[in-house]
C-alpha cells in the first residue's frame, strides 16, 4: 500500500497593494495575478496593468446548458495617479449600477 500523502496546501493569494502592483513586471505574454478574492490584473507585454473580475450568470452563448462565464473588465491601474478625495469620487458618479448577484 503507498504511503498516506498530506493534502495540499492552497497558496493563500496576497492582496493587491500598491506596493504589489509596482512590482510587477512585463513578460513576454500577458500574465494574471490574482488576490484572494476573485480580482485579477492583467499584465501585458507593454507593462499595462488592468483590474479584470471573472463572474458566471446566466447560460453560455455556445452551449445553454451550461452556465455563462463572463469577465468584467474594471479599468487600468496607473500609479502616477493622484489619491482621490471623496468628493473627487462623488463627482465621477453618473448613475450606473451594477450588480453580480445571482437572481
Amino acid at each position: 500500500m503507498p504511503p498516506a500523502q498530506a493534502p495540499r496546501s492552497r497558496q493563500k493569494a496576497a492582496p493587491l497593494t500598491d506596493t504589489a502592483l509596482k512590482a510587477l513586471k512585463p513578460r513576454d505574454k500577458a500574465y494574471k495575478v490574482t488576490d484572494a478574492a476573485g480580482l485579477y490584473v492583467v499584465v501585458s507585454p507593454t507593462g499595462a496593468k488592468s483590474f479584470r473580475y471573472d463572474y458566471r450568470h446566466g447560460v453560455a452563448d455556445s452551449d445553454p446548458s451550461k452556465p455563462g462565464r463572463w469577465t468584467l473588465t474594471i479599468g487600468r491601474y496607473e500609479p502616477g495617479t493622484p489619491n482621490r478625495s471623496d468628493a473627487d469620487l462623488q463627482a465621477l458618479e453618473y448613475g450606473a449600477t451594477l450588480s453580480l448577484t445571482a437572481s
